[in-house]
């Protein structure tokens, strides 16, 4: 399921496109309709109250003249937007304890191989349905790596959750109780 749409419609057939709109929006996925050719639907005087299309469809609604570059601008920012709020959103469900990021972490005169924690934070063990478990003793920088992975993953469109060993343990053990053992991945 994508994070969210981008549908360019015909400002000058927009009928026919609306339903194909509505189609979309029926699969529950943020939307962003960018309403193209709004130049050429004002040439032939057709008339639309775009903040009362954006209403009615409960999606935002940008015009745009995708050949002179008119609103592509606004259309970017709308979409630049949409994927901060979606980050953001990841970011809180993920329950990271901190905001910590990777490159405030000095690996120099410190065990931790700096080059392996720079390839996990590419999420590439991520496709290959890999867990990640950081073991050392307290104060070694365990959770800030593992927050600095998830922040880097999230950024790139992935998900993740943070949990303490024995936070996950109990909810891994009420799990198995409740005869549901593996469903908190």
């Amino acid at each position: 399921k994508p994070d969210a749409a981008v549908l360019v419609v015909d400002a000058t057939n927009l009928e026919r496109n609306l339903f194909f709109v509505s189609q979309v929006l029926e699969h529950d996925i943020p939307v962003l309709v960018a309403l193209n050719m709004i130049d050429l639907a004002e040439r032939d005087a057709i008339q639309i109250d775009v903040a009362k299309l954006s209403k009615e469809l409960g999606c935002p609604v940008i015009p745009v003249a995708a050949r002179s570059d008119r609103g592509t601008d606004a259309l970017k920012a709308e979409i630049a937007a949409k994927r901060a709020r979606s980050i953001n959103y990841q970011m809180g469900i993920a329950k990271l304890p901190l905001a910590k990021e990777l490159a405030d972490l000095d690996f120099s005169g410190t065990p931790i191989n700096g080059e392996l924690v720079e390839q996990l934070s590419s999420g590439a063990f991520l496709d290959e349905q890999r867990n990640v478990v950081l073991i050392g003793g307290s104060g070694t920088g365990k959770s800030h790596i593992a927050i600095g992975i998830a922040r880097s993953v999230i950024r790139s469109g992935r998900k993740a959750r943070f949990f303490n060993a024995v936070d996950l343990v109990n909810k891994l053990e009420a799990e198995m109780k409740l005869g549901r053992g593996g469903r908190i991945a």
